[in-house]
């Protein structure tokens, strides 16, 4: 019974065709080898099958799920290592490990013994509270497959595992995967160049050209259809691909899927509702830790990033403290300004997330999470929330300041706590919109372009500088509709008084706009993976 059956699939980039009809099934247990020269299909198909793309045509199944239509159940079956490296290297190893634990479900209560277990066989647990960039290629390779392997999945996705490994840690690298499947049947799909590993470690192949599959089965029987008993697989490989043109096709098994009844059907449990309701906390709370992670190796720049509101405050405040006719209600004008101090610190910390967001995308980091089971709005509500607990830490540093150079402001416990809380729900609700712009662009060049474009009328069209009594209507009904106008709006309640006295709104407002634009960025941030 095959535990993967791809039939007639049609992969395109726009008027670009990378696949052209291929098939082929995997048989539960086996390891199979897709092989091809750069550029043949082999990573589009490998992107199908992870569900990061969707096929033009044809179809795939996983353990009788279908790849397009059932793609959540099918993540859940799967394990994945890309081509690039790509573990997070401002996070430990260990680190590293337990946020995938966390996106994949792996229970609590085991949680920490698998951690240990897969560091221990890739022989990295000595390294596992280093941070991943002081590696070498070959660890993070190690550290990744350990990862892959965390939910114990029963289809394994390999994507040129061993590039950057010696030849003594890939002989143990695939030790160690013939000893899990030995263990629990593991079922793997591997891209390679390497032709001595192939013929070594796959069972069955299936060698790839010009998008179509030219040949498929075990290592012996392509030399003998070829007439190359007595050569290498290597050389089954160099006929197969020399010819672009060949149309030639050589199945010598009957592996090639017929029908979907070929395949083995897994059963995969719905979620219940609290099961969902447990993943999808667990989801957010992991993405937090882990940026939270880094932040806390970066506390220079965490301060260094404060200082820009501060210096506002303290150079544009003086300037412009006697300038008359801001619309300041009878208050000092620097008291006035810090609630718009704390907001533009607020949309500081938006800018990098969404920079960030294009920084994890480059490096492979975000196709990895996409390909876990988790959900695609609690990823981006994880995110958006950390942004928001370092929003928080600016707001500390920046009120810490005001209180030192006694600035009038309402210090109550109330007022501050309160402060704070409105800079959390600012910060998540500003970053998840930065991470929307992230989504729709190439590169940080376009971000920083288009980023500027949005965030600084965002900031001149609010009350952060000023009254919006003061500006032409026009203006003001931009104001109304500009959510930094109401995170402005609660600040200057809390912390100097004065202002519209309708707090519930204005939380109401900012709550809503997280809704809103967690939902867009989770359908959104996947487009730009590729």
């Amino acid at each position: 019974m095959k535990a993967l059956v791809v039939e007639d699939l049609v992969v395109g980039y726009g008027d670009f065709v990378a696949v052209r009809e291929a098939r082929f099934g995997v048989e539960a247990g086996e390891v199979f080898g897709l092989l091809g020269p750069n550029g043949a299909g082999k990573t589009s198909i490998m992107r199908v099958l992870t569900t990061l793309l969707k096929p033009v045509s044809g179809r795939a199944w996983i353990l009788g799920h279908d790849v397009t239509t059932e793609a959540a159940t099918a993540r859940r079956l799967i394990g994945y290592v890309p081509q690039a490296l790509s573990a997070d290297g401002s996070l430990t190893g260990r680190e590293n490990a337990t946020l995938f634990a966390r996106l994949h479900g792996v229970p609590r209560a085991d949680r920490d013994r698998r951690i240990r277990q897969m560091l221990e066989l890739m022989d990295i647990a000595d390294a596992a509270d280093r941070v991943v960039r002081s590696y070498s290629g070959g660890m993070v390779r190690r550290l990744e497959i350990a990862c892959a392997l965390l939910h114990r999945p029963r289809l394994l996705l390999l994507d040129e595992p061993t590039i950057g490994l010696d030849p003594v840690a890939r002989r143990a690298v695939w030790r160690h995967l013939a000893e899990m499947r030995a263990e629990t049947g593991l079922t793997t799909l591997v891209t390679t160049h390497l032709m001595e590993e192939a013929e070594e470690q796959c069972e069955r192949v299936a060698v790839m050209s010009g998008g179509h599959i030219r040949a498929e089965g075990s290592p012996e029987e392509l030399r003998a259809a070829l007439g190359a008993a007595g050569g290498t697989l290597e050389d089954v490989f160099v006929s197969l691909t020399s010819d672009a043109e060949r149309e030639e096709v050589i199945s010598v098994t009957s592996a090639a899927a017929a029908a979907p009844p070929d395949a083995l059907v897994e059963a995969v449990p719905a979620l219940s509702f609290r099961e969902a309701a447990q993943s999808y906390v667990g989801t957010v709370i992991a993405m937090a830790q882990a940026e939270l992670h880094r932040s806390r190796r970066e506390r220079t720049a965490l301060v260094a990033r404060a200082a820009q509101p501060l210096l506002w405050l303290l150079v544009f405040g003086s300037a412009v403290s006697r300038v008359r006719g801001l619309g300041v209600e009878g208050v000092p004008y620097k008291s006035f300004l810090v609630p718009g101090v704390l907001s533009q610190s607020v949309l500081f910390v938006a800018i990098f997330s969404g920079m960030a967001i294009i920084w994890e995308r480059d490096l492979g980091i975000t196709q990895r999470v996409l390909v876990a089971p988790a959900s695609r709005s609690a990823v981006i509500l994880g995110k958006a929330a950390s942004a928001g607990m370092r929003a928080i830490v600016q707001a500390a540093i920046v009120l810490t300041v005001v209180a030192v150079i006694r600035i009038p402001l309402q210090w109550s416990v109330v007022s501050v706590a309160g402060s704070l809380l409105a800079v959390l729900l600012g910060a998540t609700l500003l970053s998840a919109f930065s991470m929307v712009i992230a989504s729709l662009v190439t590169s940080r060049e376009q971000f920083m372009g288009l980023g500027q474009l949005v965030t600084l009328p965002l900031l001149f069209a609010s009350n952060a500088l000023y009254s919006v009594s003061i500006m032409p209507g026009w203006l003001q009904g931009v104001a109304q509709v500009n959510p930094l106008t109401y995170l402005v709006e609660l600040l200057r309640q809390l912390l100097v008084g004065v202002g519209p006295d309708r707090m519930l709104l204005d939380v109401a407002v900012l709550l809503g706009g997280i809704v809103v634009t967690v939902a867009v960025a989770s359908r959104t941030f996947p487009r730009r993976v590729l």
